[in-house]
């Protein structure tokens, strides 16, 4: 199976959109449709990908048929977006830097309510 029908069908299944690819990944909504059409993406688009699809780079490339890549749960896309820097910057974070960011808000949100 080809790229682009792989990449079609794991955006299909997890009803994740050109746009929503393009604003995980930091590129181009058009980037992503050429992948669709055939071209395939380079190095660090790949992985992003992967982990994105929570697929092996391999499985992208219908190299292998099989969906899983080693566990590394410091690396696992959880679909948490992080947007900062006024000029629509966005990051990605595992599960593990998610809920520390929310303990940090909670030392916030305290410290000012107590300063109040």
């Amino acid at each position: 199976m080809l790229f682009s029908q792989r990449l079609n069908q794991l955006m299909e299944q997890s009803g994740i959109t050109n746009y929503r690819v393009s604003k995980s990944l930091g590129c181009s909504a058009s980037t992503v449709t050429n992948w669709l059409n055939g071209q395939e993406p380079r190095g660090e688009y790949l992985y992003k990908l992967a982990e994105l699809f929570s697929v092996s780079t391999d499985y992208l490339l219908g190299k292998t048929d099989i969906k899983t890549p080693p566990e590394n749960p410091e690396k696992k896309i959880t679909g948490y977006t992080l947007n900062y820097g006024g000029g629509g910057q966005t990051i990605e974070l595992t599960e593990k830097e998610y809920k520390q960011l929310l303990g940090m808000l909670d030392v916030i949100r305290r410290e000012q309510g107590d300063q109040k």
